[in-house]
């Protein structure tokens, strides 16, 4: 029988080989340094690790040839109780083994599946609580493991809510206690784990044991957090003594923080106050809601801030946590930008930021952190002051070297660590470049007069401590104060510390020619780089990177399968300053060529958007010839990610510009599609004109067809003039067959096809349709034709001709995976979903449906996403789920209000709507059905006003006209789609099962 390692990581590390019989678990390892690597590869089972990325990871204080030597050691050690689960080959090092992580991940998974009864989720979620053992990895402190072990403790207790939530809908409150127990234990400063064990104590006639645990809860937030529970759990506390109590409110949780390097040192006493001021708890910050960091650079003022953050979602006091780095923006759109991405919100055209940013944060308590906004403080006011009066469940912590301004802005200075805390830093620093780093008494007294020197700048410690393996604390004071240069000018508005200035010099002057070169070089990079970046753009290989990073002079971060690089803003402003004129331009000119080769050739948005910063760098540095050339390989890319306002303004910029026809040609359609997706129709017919009218002076034919064929989608989208529409897109086609351009007569013939279902003329659509597929296939245009046979497969799908309809799906399913298009699989694939429901086949279109909603989540595609929520709830309206369809149609009218599209709105609202009917007419709930009616009349309306047409009302025409006859017309409230789909919301959120 082969061997099999099973490994501990939840509670303890410990590892035992089976089957063995008698053989002792292991649980002890060489040097900590062992026990970490194993720990880490067991976290990463089965999954190759590359070898110089253990060495960047755990020994990144040593030269490349030593950390080989080192890891070599270290699995060594290990082989040695493994036996053959340690696999390793000159590039990577695999660990063959079953962990506790491994079963707990896969049965909440399985948990999760739609496929399951819920009394199967019931019991996948008992064996994920009881493999959970503990904290990941207790005594081990290396900076991945923080983040996983908040995650995997968050998943235990929503794991024990859910089974307590079980229990106690079967009237076995006692069972739920014992759950909601566990989670309390383990986030014992967690209101929302203490309301809901309130809540059953009181259930279970336990009035006393409830008040206990309340006065339990006031203790703890007031020793450790200064701060007092919110008035919610005072208001439930009080039912107490009134005899009544509510029902708990559910919360979700979303806490999306950096990685921090290290653990967080010293700030006790400050970390508290903030805690305290952000939770209300004191009376100076009574109703403050916007608190700002205020201090000099270097000084930890975001370090500050992730810290308060972290414990404040850990502790249950806010729901939501979201982290804006801000170092780069410029302008009010780049702020707007920022937050956007931070919250992973697409924008949508039309509709004001604030509007989308509150159907995003729509319920429970968020704090949202901005950092860095120095540069934009006047900027970053204005917004925190309309989110903030928007918003009343928001609070904003910001980071800043300049105050913003506003009048509700509560200041919190940060100054320089206490000496203890500074010393404490140094040598806690010290140890992750030498492990065994223990200062003698009078090493002890250098360290003092060190950090002294320093003034407490944590900054400024780091970078001094990262020479601990080749100075003494002793040689590092007296260099420091000997080896003092003038600072390089400073940029107007940059105001340093004279602490920070002077390790930022000492650390840099300490360098080779050759390296200190390296460090202003890669200066240039704003929002971090890859090695093969610096190595093309500033000349600066892995070893540089490696010697740089060793002195705290950059970062690194494990980014998918690569090592990703950054410097401090301080370090960066310092390094660019450094460089002479002539060396600038020429590192500036070599990224911005870089950049440009990026863009045009890669077409993943992820790595683009990973870049921006450096896009953005590129385009304020570069040359006019370059800025063309980036703006149009960048210009789909703006149009994708909702970076609309940037992109037109960078687009009209550089139309000022000297330009060829061609380039002038390509940047103006380019913009009128970014004022189309603006809904700044006016615009984009200006635009297209314009790019009309040069075309008919280049006698460009496919120019003219495109200008025309944009104009014909403003006629038909904002203006529904079909007629027109029709007349410019034959216009059009006439173009691009003179052109003899097979893509544009196609997009011509497509379009008019779409036209003419639109105007109920099924026949023209049809042939439209197949004379598009014939030009494709005959010129062998692969992308137009899995086009044409998209479309003729839904064309077929209205006729009710299953046959056809499943062909041309088919074959535009296996031409789109020919061209590696994930979202024409996946749009191919919500059609094969509706196919199979037609055909009487839910699981199958549930399936198709699931795995379209995975993927354009994953390519960000906010329009089908709604879709695909959309065709979920439709199935579990049919099966009656009407819980599971309330939950799918939340999200799917959420998606839809910040696209702001009436159309889709409104596709939505009969949707949500339908499920109101057949769960009024089930639960013979007449208030839900008077609201029926209401919406669903809200719907009518704007179709017949706009000529929508109706919508298949699904099954649901009986339960319609039966609530209708018995509620009658008058109860039928005016409402407008927004209001309607708004309302809408509202139900969704307290629908009972």
């Amino acid at each position: 029988m082969d061997t099999l390692l099973q490994v501990t990581l939840l509670g303890s590390l410990t590892a035992a080989v089976l089957p063995q019989p008698g053989s002792p678990p292991i649980t002890h390892f060489r040097t900590q340094k062992t026990a970490a690597l194993f720990g880490y590869l067991a976290f990463h089972a089965r999954v190759p690790q590359s070898r110089e990325e253990l060495i960047a990871r755990f020994w990144p204080e040593s030269e490349l040839e030593q950390g080989r030597m080192s890891l070599r050691t270290a699995l060594s050690a290990l082989r040695k109780d493994l036996s053959e689960s340690l696999v390793t080959d000159k590039m990577t090092v695999t660990l063959l083994a079953q962990t506790d992580i491994q079963v707990f991940e896969h049965t909440l998974r399985g948990a999760r599946s739609p496929i399951l009864t819920d009394g199967g989720k019931v019991a996948q979620l008992r064996v994920a609580v009881d493999s959970y053992g503990g904290p990941l990895l207790p005594g081990l402190y290396d900076d991945w493991i923080f983040p996983e072990r908040d995650r995997l403790a968050d998943e235990q207790r929503a794991a024990l809510m859910a089974l307590a939530h079980w229990h106690e809908s079967l009237g076995e409150s006692q069972s739920a206690l014992n759950y909601v127990r566990r989670a309390t234990v383990s986030a014992p400063l967690s209101e929302e784990y203490r309301v809901a064990l309130i809540h059953l104590l009181k259930k279970l006639g336990q009035p006393q044991e409830a008040r206990r645990q309340f006065e339990d809860l006031e203790r703890l937030l007031d020793e450790q957090l200064g701060a007092k529970p919110s008035p919610a759990t005072c208001a439930l506390v009080a039912g107490l003594k009134e005899g009544t109590i509510s029902e708990p409110t559910p919360s979700r949780r979303s806490v999306r923080l950096p990685l921090s390097r290290g653990r967080f040192r010293g700030r006790r006493d400050e970390l508290a106050a903030l805690i305290q001021r952000l939770s209300g708890g004191k009376s100076d910050s009574e109703g403050a809601r916007l608190f700002t960091l205020f201090g000099p650079g270097g000084i930890g003022k975001t370090r500050l801030a992730i810290e308060a953050a972290r414990r404040l979602a850990a502790h249950g006091i806010v729901e939501e946590v979201y982290f804006a780095s801000l170092a780069s923006a410029t302008t009010l759109e780049q702020v707007w930008e920022g937050v956007f991405q931070a919250l992973e919100l697409p924008r949508a055209a039309s509709l004001p930021p604030i509007v989308q940013m509150a159907a995003r944060l729509h319920t429970g308590s968020c704090l949202l952190v901005l950092d860095n906004l120095e540069q934009v403080a006047l900027e970053a006011g204005e917004i925190a002051a309309v989110l903030l009066a928007e918003m009343p469940n928001l609070l904003i912590l910001t980071t800043t070297r300049r105050r913003l301004g506003t009048p509700d802005e509560t200041l919190v200075a940060v100054g320089a660590l206490s000496d203890d805390d500074a010393v404490g830093l140094f040598v806690d620093r010290a140890r992750s470049v030498v492990p065994n780093f223990s200062p003698t008494a009078q090493e002890h007294e250098a360290i003092q007069a060190l950090v002294a020197r320093l003034e407490g700048f944590p900054l400024a410690i780091e970078l001094a401590a990262a020479w601990s393996a080749a100075l003494t604390p002793s040689e590092m004071l007296t260099q420091l104060d000997e080896g003092l240069l003038t600072l390089p000018e400073r940029t107007e508005g940059e105001e340093r510390h004279s602490s920070l200035s002077a390790a930022i010099r000492w650390s840099v002057q300490l360098l080779n020619p050759e390296l200190r070169l390296a460090f202003f070089a890669l200066s240039v990079f704003r929002g971090g780089w890859f090695p093969e970046a610096a190595a093309e753009i500033c000349g600066v290989g892995r070893d540089g990177l490696a010697s740089l990073r060793d002195r705290s002079l950059i970062t690194a971060q494990v980014q998918g399968d690569k090592l990703r690089f950054g410097m401090h803003e301080a370090l960066r402003v310092y390094g660019l300053a450094s460089l002479t004129a002539p060396e600038k331009d020429v590192f500036l000119v070599r990224q911005a060529i870089y950049f440009l080769r990026l863009a045009e050739r890669e077409k993943n948005p992820k790595v683009l958007a990973r870049e921006y910063a450096n896009f953005q760098q590129a385009l304020e540095s570069s040359h006019s010839t370059t800025s063309v050339a980036l703006c149009q390989a960048l210009a789909p890319f703006w149009d994708q990610q909702g970076h609309w306002h940037e992109g037109r303004r960078w687009l009209e910029r550089v139309l000022t510009q000297e330009l060829t026809p061609a380039q002038k040609a390509e940047l103006l359609h380019a913009v009128a599609r970014l004022c189309y997706s603006l809904c700044d129709a006016e615009a984009a017919e200006r635009y297209h004109g314009a790019a009309r009218v040069l075309a008919q002076e280049r006698g460009d034919e496919r120019g003219l067809g495109r200008a025309l064929l944009g104009l014909a989608g403003i006629f038909a989208h904002y203006h529904a003039d079909y007629t027109e529409c029709h007349r410019l897109t034959e216009r059009a086609r006439e173009h691009f067959e003179r052109a003899e351009n097979i893509s544009g007569q196609c997009a011509c013939l497509i379009g008019l096809g779409v036209l003419a279902t639109i105007q109920g003329d099924p026949g023209n659509a049809l042939a439209y349709q197949q004379r598009s597929l014939q030009l494709a296939e005959q010129a062998g245009e692969t992308a137009d034709a899995a086009t044409a046979h998209h479309r003729l497969g839904i064309t077929y799908l209205a006729r009710k001709d299953w046959e056809a309809c499943q062909n041309h799906l088919r074959a535009a399913e296996a031409l789109m995976a020919r061209l590696n298009s994930p979202a024409g699989l996946a749009y191919v694939r919500v059609d094969l979903g509706t196919l199979a429901l037609e055909q009487g086949e839910p699981e199958q279109a549930r399936s198709h449906y699931q795995a379209s909603l995975a993927a354009f989540r994953e390519l960000g595609e906010t329009w089908a996403c709604a879709l695909c929520l959309g065709n979920l709830a439709r199935l579990a309206t049919k099966a009656g789920d009407f819980s599971k369809a309330a939950s799918l149609w939340q999200e799917s009218l959420r998606l839809r209000i910040l696209l702001h599209d009436p159309f889709s709105m409104a596709a939505g609202l009969d949707g949500a709507t339908n499920l109101f009917f057949c769960h009024a007419a089930t639960h013979l709930d007449t208030l839900l059905g008077q609201d029926a009616v209401a919406l669903r009349t809200a719907s009518i309306t704007w179709r017949l006003a706009h000529d929508a047409g109706e919508v298949d009302p699904e099954g649901c025409e009986e339960q319609e006209i039966q609530m209708r006859a018995a509620l009658g017309e008058s109860t039928c409230a005016s409402l407008t789609l927004e209001q309607a789909t708004g309302r809408a919301l509202e139900i969704l959120a307290v629908m009972p099962a």
